[in-house]
C-alpha cells in the first residue's frame, strides 16, 4: 500500500482480513431464487461496490413482486467448477499461494 500511497507509511494497521474471496469462473455475479421467498446473489468477483448496490435494488423489487430484473439476471447461467469437489478446495489454496508469491515479487 505504501509504494501507492506513500503518505500513509507511518499509519498503524489494526485490522487485516485475508479470508475467501467469492469468485465466479466467469467474473460476473450468480443471481436467482430458489423459491418465491428465497433469492440469492453471490460471486461478485471483487466488483462488489458498484454491483452490490444493483443487486440490492434487484432483489428489492423482486420482493415487492416485479422480478423481471432478477429473471433477466438469473438466465446467465454459471458452469461448475470442472474438478468437482474434490480438488475445488486443493485448486482454490494453489490459486491463493499463487498470488501471495507474485505479491511478494
Amino acid at each position: 500500500m505504501v509504494a501507492v500511497f506513500p503518505q500513509i507509511a507511518d499509519a498503524k494497521i489494526e485490522y487485516a482480513w485475508g479470508g475467501f474471496v467469492d469468485i465466479t469462473r466467469k467474473r460476473a455475479p450468480d443471481f436467482g431464487y430458489i423459491d418465491p421467498n428465497y433469492f440469492y446473489v453471490q460471486g461478485f468477483s471483487g466488483h462488489g461496490v458498484a454491483l452490490t448496490v444493483i443487486a440490492g435494488r434487484i432483489v428489492a423489487k423482486a420482493i415487492a413482486g416485479d422480478t423481471a430484473a432478477l429473471d433477466l439476471f438469473a438466465r446467465l447461467r454459471h458452469a461448475r467448477f470442472p474438478g468437482g469437489p474434490a480438488l475445488r478446495g486443493p485448486a482454490l489454496e494453489l490459486g491463493m499461494l499463487y498470488h501471495r508469491i507474485r505479491e511478494l515479487f
